[in-house]
């Protein structure tokens, strides 16, 4: 279970849940094919976690279509 960030964290950052998790994936999957880390330190040691550090740090954003 992940303890931090806290679920309030994270979704200060984003417009729902949804969207979270859609971060949170694709973020993952860009830490595991080679992306750069773009913290300097993390807690957690799995990409999904580190995903979600990122995410509650408000360095990741979604750039939404306007379709």
């Amino acid at each position: 279970m992940i303890d931090k960030p806290t679920r309030r964290e994270l979704l200060e950052n984003t417009s729902n849940p949804f969207t979270l998790v859609i971060m949170a994936s694709k973020r993952a999957r860009n830490l595991n094919n080679g992306g750069q880390e773009l913290l300097d330190d993390y807690d957690g040691e799995k990409v999904v976690s580190k995903s979600l550090e990122e995410i509650a740090e408000g360095k990741i954003e979604l750039e939404e279509n306007e379709e």
